[in-house]
Formats: structure tokens, sequence, C-alpha cells
């Protein structure tokens, strides 16, 4: 009788155990993968690895935002940007001549012809230019007009004529303007016929820079 009395209690005991370590066992709470990334996420989903995660968020992600990043402007035909001199003088010419330059500070997209002395849009836009010249003759004026698709559009001028006098002061003369042009415009200096233009390979006083502010289509 005592035996199965302790045979009992034996047995009580072992199943005491096991429900307390099984209370112990669900009280612990499980590693899990909860997403919490907002706005791309829910926070109220529960995953039990990354690999499933990824599966079941991808699908999803490409819904809310199928476009992450905007368009970005295209800079191919963007970087616009002249600058030439000449060296010596020039003129007098008995015809108004496309003025020739022979020295290039800079010429970014080599938009500008040296040979021709004619810069030619890559894009079309807005574009900014710039132009100079000096005179030091008694006899001759100067004068530079900037020219587009064979319309003059400015000029400089400098008449300090002075024949008696074979050593005059210099004068100098400059100009700039905004153009808007198409792709394939030409924008070019002319130097009118019985002028004269001085300069010299340490002034470089006859000079023609311009650049691009910005193109009509930035996308293009």
């Amino acid at each position: 009788m005592e035996f199965v009395r302790l045979t009992v209690l034996c047995m009580l005991a072992m199943v005491g155990s096991l429900g307390f370590r099984a209370a112990r066992a669900s009280a612990v709470p499980k590693c899990r993968w909860v997403c919490d990334e907002e706005p791309r996420r829910d926070s109220r989903l529960t995953y039990h690895s990354e690999m499933e995660m990824n599966e079941r968020e991808q699908p999803r992600r490409l819904r809310v935002d199928p476009y992450p990043y905007p368009p970005q402007p295209s800079q191919q035909n963007h970087r616009v940007a002249f600058s030439v001199a000449r060296t010596t003088p020039i003129g007098p010419l008995p015809n108004d001549t496309i003025l020739p330059f022979d020295f290039m500070f800079s010429n970014a997209g080599g938009a500008f012809d040296m040979e021709t002395g004619i810069f030619t849009a890559p894009v079309s836009g807005t574009y900014f230019f710039s132009f100079r010249g000096q005179k030091r003759s008694a006899q001759y004026l100067m004068y530079l007009g900037l020219w587009k698709n064979g319309e003059e559009m400015a000029g400089v001028y400098e008449d300090n004529l002075d024949p008696q006098n074979p050593s005059p002061s210099p004068g100098n003369a400059s100009n700039n303007l905004v153009l808007h042009l198409f792709e394939r415009d030409q924008v070019y200096l002319m130097i009118s016929d019985n002028a004269i233009a001085f300069s010299t390979v340490f002034g470089k006083y006859v000079g023609f820079s311009g650049f691009l502010l910005f193109p009509d289509n930035p996308y293009a």
C-alpha cells in the first residue's frame, strides 16, 4: 500500500514539473522578424525570416513606389561654354568679315569652331554671350558686331579718330547679351569693312565668350 502511494506521488510530481516547464516555455517570447519601416512596410506584419520578408514585400514595394527616384536631367549636351581671343591685330578689310580667332581659353562641348569663328548651338536653350575689342588707330574706327543666323544682334564701336595724333590712346569697347537659340543656330562676330581691331599675344584685347544658361528641355 505504501508503494502505491509513493508511486502516485511521484507521478503527480512529474506531471507538475512538465506543466511548469510548458508554462515557462509558452511565456518566453519567440524571436520573429518584425517589419517596422514606414511607409513601405506595414508594422503589423510579422515575418519568420528575412527571405520570407523579401518575398512578401517585393511586390508590395513595386505597387507602392514604382518610381523611387525622379528623372534626372541629361548632361550630354548641356556642358556648353567657350572663350576665345585674337593675339594679332586685324583690318582694315575690304568687306564685312566673320572674325577669326587663334587663341582658345576653353571650349567645353566643342561647339565653337576655331577655323570658321562660328558657334553652333548643340541644344535649344538660353545662352549668354560677351565680346570686346580695342582700337589703336588714328585713321580707322573699330566696329565689331555679334550676329545670329545672318542678323546682327548687337555691336561695339570705337571711333576716337585723330589723324594729327600718330599714337592715340587705346579705346576699348565691350558688350554682352542673352539670346534664345534653337539647336544648330549659329552665332559669330563680324568686323566691319575699313575697320580695325587691335590685339596682342599678351593683351588679347579682342575676345568672344559664351555659355549655356539653361536648356529648353533639361531631360533631352
